[in-house]
């Protein structure tokens, strides 16, 4: 997990709550490499 990833994540205006679920997922699983 990236903790910048997440952090930016949670920043992010989304249209639904649903939006912002699937980029917190997306962020969860985002890597440095």
């Amino acid at each position: 997990m990236s903790f910048q990833a997440m952090a930016w994540a949670v920043k992010q205006e989304t249209d639904s709550p649903l939006s912002k679920l699937i980029l917190l997922m997306i962020a969860n699983y985002a890597d440095e490499k």
